[in-house]
């Protein structure tokens, strides 16, 4: 904590910088996504076909402005309490748990660990490419179906798939859920505190003081 409530001129500077940069970050995504937008909107929705040019064109300024002023606050947000010493609830909660992923793991634990943490990427992931690959291979050996029913077959098959994924990710989760409280409960209560960046007993009862 620096025991400051306000920044510097200097600092206040560097604060502005620093929000018009990352905001300008913010446009370029929000101008992507209003592009997206409007080329699903134009290509299934008559009625925004239907619209005057600069209404169209509406959407896509939208994003870019609502794309700045989000990530424009943010940084500047970020930017006051990291210079100030502020931490926030959500800044204390990820340093808990990166504290907490880093507790002694060997080798294969810390494979769980990454798997489970990256469960729903990996399940989108084998849903797509288990979708193509039945795709690719119902048009290769089934060439009589028309495109309808090949579209059908692939999702029958990417859905087995995906659900035996499914299963997995949750027994693996369930695995490392387990391991975790075992390895919690394990770790003396000074290292845990420690760990977790909490105080200890003898702290807390003098600030309760």
């Amino acid at each position: 904590m620096t025991g400051r409530k306000a920044l510097t001129v200097p600092e206040r500077h560097n604060q502005s910088h620093i929000s018009f940069v990352q905001g300008c970050k913010g446009t370029a995504y929000g101008v992507g996504l209003g592009l997206v937008a409007s080329a699903l909107s134009f290509r299934f929705s008559p009625a925004f076909r239907a619209l005057s040019r600069p209404m169209q064109f509406n959407m896509v300024a939208s994003g870019g402005i609502t794309g700045y002023l989000i990530a424009s606050e943010r940084a500047a947000f970020e930017y006051k309490n990291k210079t100030l010493g502020y931490v926030d609830h959500k800044t204390m909660d990820n340093r808990v748990y990166q504290n907490y992923k880093a507790l002694p793991r060997n080798s294969r634990e810390n494979t769980m660990r990454i798997l489970n943490d990256n469960r729903w990427t990996i399940l989108g992931a084998t849903w797509a490419t288990s979708m193509a690959g039945a795709y690719s291979y119902s048009f290769n050996v089934n060439k009589h179906l028309n495109l309808k029913q090949r579209l059908f077959h692939a999702r029958i098959y990417a859905q087995v798939i995906t659900l035996a994924a499914l299963i997995i990710s949750a027994s693996l989760s369930f695995y490392v859920d387990e391991h975790d409280k075992k390895l919690l409960k394990d770790i003396p209560e000074g290292r845990l505190r420690a760990v977790l960046e909490l105080p200890h007993v003898g702290q807390q009862k003098q600030h309760m003081m």
